[in-house]
């Protein structure tokens, strides 16, 4: 039978638990590789008596269990890793600096990350790949498991160079476009798009998967592109949500008593719904010059002057749309995924999302609810924390909570 050994921790596997781990560890068809090999041998096995019809029943059985597992979730949200609570989780960046046989060594300001990883973790570089696509000098996400008071994670899933890039498209060709945006609310530089296969398009107001064969990216077109970083200004798109010139609604259209107040003892919550995306924000940048790679509780909000105007030195973005509460550097929010239930204090770090030029935009990426309007921008290792796969997805429906003195 199956042992696992973690530390002091020795977990025993039988029967049906010990057939679908092997599912889990090996994969479908190696493990039903397994079951028949030892069926053949037949009799007892280091010991064990191992039934080879009750065995490849419970293989079988266990095979169809993961089929339909993995079907449903597919279905039923794919962002969305449902091994493991999202709370339990550690999140962090840094910069892949050695790799040895059975982990990564991640450097990130004068830290080093021991990051534990085995056949289980799943690695995202341009795509689904394997660990030796890993390369030193890649910017690694991961998640895990964190060990209290040391600085190690066990990793579930691992993201190389992942970023994401929004403006308008200036230059079309065969083989790139250029993007005039940036991976931050303000930012104004020209990005090369570049792509090894055609990128899946996104519907940006539906969140629904364009049965296009074709992109028909034109000039002028707003784009939402999620890919790997390959150098200054390049990316490889992998997914692009697309708005032609023309789509944005009028503000007037979107209901303006979209907050509600709850009061209590002198304090208002003001809660908002709608929708979180993820953005890039590096060591030190950020509004309030504090964003930090390794905190997974970090966010974007839109209003933080009285100026009239949202610019890269204007952050009054809320204005005519959601006429959200004005907050300071520092100030914690109350953000809770409304599909998962998962809820986490952030704290704000910068200024986004822009209200005034996208108030009624989906999400681009279909969840539970499908909510329009941004109101929040958590940064990629919170987005991550959350439990979605930011290289799958770039935003999940939300509420958000501020307290302040009424």
């Amino acid at each position: 039978m199956p042992l696992e050994i973690e530390g002091k921790h020795v977990r025993v596997f039988t029967g049906l638990a010990m057939c679908w781990r092997l599912v889990q560890v090996l994969g479908p068809v190696r493990a039903l590789r397994v079951a028949q090999a030892v069926a053949r041998m037949g009799g007892p096995v280091l010991g064990v008596d191992w039934e080879r019809r009750r065995l490849l029943q419970q293989m079988t059985g266990a095979l169809g269990v993961w089929i339909v597992w993995r079907g449903f979730s597919r279905f039923a949200s794919p962002p969305i890793e449902r091994y493991a609570p999202a709370g339990t989780m550690e999140v962090l960046t840094g910069i892949l600096v050695e790799r040895q046989a059975d982990r990564l060594i991640l450097a990130h300001a004068d830290k080093l990350w021991q990051i534990i990883v085995d056949t289980s973790t799943t690695v995202w570089k341009g795509g689904e790949r394997e660990l030796d696509a890993l390369q030193i000098g890649d910017e690694i996400m991961a998640r895990g498991w964190g060990e209290a008071g040391t600085s190690t994670l066990r990793a579930l899933r691992l993201w190389a160079n992942l970023t994401r890039v929004h403006g308008i498209v200036v230059e079309t060709s065969n083989s790139y476009w250029r993007v005039r945006g940036g991976q931050r609310h303000g930012e104004e530089e020209e990005y090369e798009i570049t792509w090894r296969s055609l990128p899946q398009r996104i519907d940006f107001h539906s969140g629904d998967p364009s049965p296009e064969a074709e992109l028909d990216i034109r000039e002028g077109d707003f784009v939402d592109i999620i890919g790997e970083s390959l150098g200054p200004h390049v990316v490889n798109a992998t997914r692009v949500a697309r708005i032609p010139p023309g789509m944005k609604e009028p503000l007037s259209s979107y209901p303006q008593e979209a907050v509600r107040i709850i009061r209590t003892q002198g304090s208002c919550t003001y809660v908002y719904q709608g929708h979180a995306r993820w953005f890039n924000c590096s060591a030190g940048a950020g509004r309030c010059r504090t964003c930090d790679p390794a905190n997974s509780a970090q966010a974007a909000w839109p209003a933080m002057d009285r100026c009239g105007s949202c610019a890269w030195n204007c952050c009054d973005c809320s204005r005519g749309c959601r006429n959200q509460v004005y907050l300071a550097c520092g100030y914690s929010v109350m953000v809770k995924d409304l599909c998962t239930g998962t809820a986490r204090q952030i704290t704000i770090v910068d200024c986004g999302p822009n209200q005034v030029q996208y108030c009624t935009a989906g999400c681009g990426w279909p969840d539970c609810l499908r909510y329009s309007t941004p109101i929040i921008d958590l940064t990629r290792p919170t987005f991550a924390w959350f439990g979605y796969d930011p290289a799958q997805r770039g935003c999940f429906s939300c509420e958000v909570r501020v307290t302040l003195p009424c």
